[in-house]
C-alpha cells in the first residue's frame, strides 16, 4: 500500500475531525471516530483537491467502507483509475444492449 497516500488520508480525516494525525489508525472504524457521512464526503473532497487529474472520486464506492483502511484502499484504487468499484468505467469488454 502507498504509505504516502495513507498519510494523506489520515491527515485529511484528522483535519476534518480536528484530531492529531498520529491518533488516526487504519483499523479505526468511522463509527469509532464519530465520522458521519458528511464528514466522510468532506474528507473525499479534500482528497479530490489533491488529485492529479483522476477526476471525481465515485462516492457510491464509499457505501461499503467502514474503516480508515477501507478509505485508504479506495483512494489507492481511485488513483489507479478504472479499477475503482462504482467508477462506471470498465477495463473489460463492454456489453451493448440490442433494442
Amino acid at each position: 500500500m502507498n504509505s504516502y497516500l495513507q498519510t494523506l488520508v489520515h491527515h485529511a480525516i484528522a483535519s476534518q475531525l480536528r484530531l492529531e494525525d498520529a491518533s488516526i489508525e487504519d483499523a479505526h472504524t468511522f463509527e469509532e471516530l464519530r465520522m458521519d457521512p458528511l464528514d466522510l464526503v468532506l474528507v473525499v473532497l479534500r482528497l479530490e483537491d489533491l488529485d492529479r487529474g483522476q477526476g471525481e472520486f465515485p462516492l457510491t464506492a464509499l457505501a461499503d467502507a467502514r474503516t480508515v483502511g477501507d478509505l485508504v484502499l479506495l483512494a489507492d484504487l481511485w488513483l489507479q483509475q478504472g479499477t475503482m468499484p462504482g467508477s462506471g468505467q470498465s477495463t473489460g469488454p463492454q456489453r451493448r444492449s440490442v433494442a
